[in-house]
């Protein structure tokens, strides 16, 4: 019913050397991958260098999934074993040229890295409704607007406030039908309770038993349904808090590394271009 998706990854030296190693290649439904190689941070976005244009297929629009790798490697020999792609980040492509396309920077999480790292074409529809809700958020931050997390004392309200209005129905609707069943069930199981302790003492055992039975089956199910409140609201706050997070991300900027481009020659005079990244 909820989405809740918070995601870590690191980069190892052994992803990077099969990075560096295998280049641009293509997904196996022919969109075409790339790899980012330069970020010019300004005081209104961030915009991406990628190494793939327009005689890789890519569009104005397009948007790319900014790719890490999380590296298992063999405890005792070091051997890797298998390099796991997760996404970091995501870019809107802007400007394209034949061989380079320029983008904006749509997220990036918190402690990553963008220079060097491959990218993808967004496929998933997930992905892309993860996406648009980050933007959607980060959007929110980056216009001043705020919302105390004291609302939050009521479930859904911050993220009806935010603009997540969709979930925040969702939270205040199920947390408030949870917690009024829970509350009829109680008392219907107050009021089948009270009328076994008021039964006669000459019933038969299997009238005493019907009374206490139904007085306790309701009781059974009415602290089922305060627990699933109870869950809900708890899901209400870490959501508050993972929000307060995400929304971060788009003023997060990368750590303070540098590149620089020059124009050299070789031994024969032939022209030679030159990347320096300084990590």
């Amino acid at each position: 019913m909820f989405d809740w998706i918070l995601k870590t990854t690191r980069v190892g030296l052994a992803g990077l050397l099969v990075l560096l190693t295998t280049g641009s290649t293509a997904h196996a439904d022919g969109h075409a991958e790339g790899m980012v190689i330069r970020i010019q941070h300004s005081s209104k976005s961030t915009l991406v260098f990628i190494d793939v244009g327009a005689n890789d297929g890519v569009m104005r629009g397009d948007l790319y999934n900014i790719v890490s790798s999380e590296v298992l490697s063999h405890p005792l020999t070091g051997d890797t074993l298998a390099v796991t792609p997760m996404n970091v980040g995501a870019i809107q492509v802007h400007q394209v040229n034949e061989k380079l396309a320029i983008g904006k920077l749509l997220h990036l999480m918190p402690g990553e890295d963008a220079m060097l790292k491959p990218i993808a074409k967004v496929q998933d529809p997930d992905r892309l409704a993860e996406i648009e809700k980050l933007v959607s958020r980060a959007r929110f931050k980056a216009r001043g607007g705020s919302a105390p997390r004291s609302i939050a004392l009521v479930p859904g309200m911050y993220q009806m406030k935010i603009g997540e209005k969709r979930k925040g129905w969702a939270l205040l609707a199920s947390d408030a039908v949870a917690l009024i069943a829970a509350i009829g069930y109680r008392t219907n199981s107050n009021d089948w309770k009270d009328q076994y302790d008021n039964l006669p003492r000459d019933l038969a055992e299997s009238q005493y038993e019907f009374y206490y039975s139904r007085a306790a089956d309701r009781r059974k199910t009415s602290d089922r349904l305060f627990w699933l409140a109870a869950a809900i609201y708890a899901y209400n706050w870490a959501d508050v808090l993972w929000l307060g997070e995400s929304a971060k991300m788009m003023t997060q900027k990368s750590p303070n590394h540098s590149t620089q481009f020059g124009l050299s020659t070789t031994s024969q005079g032939d022209p030679l271009f030159g990347i320096q990244h300084r990590f």
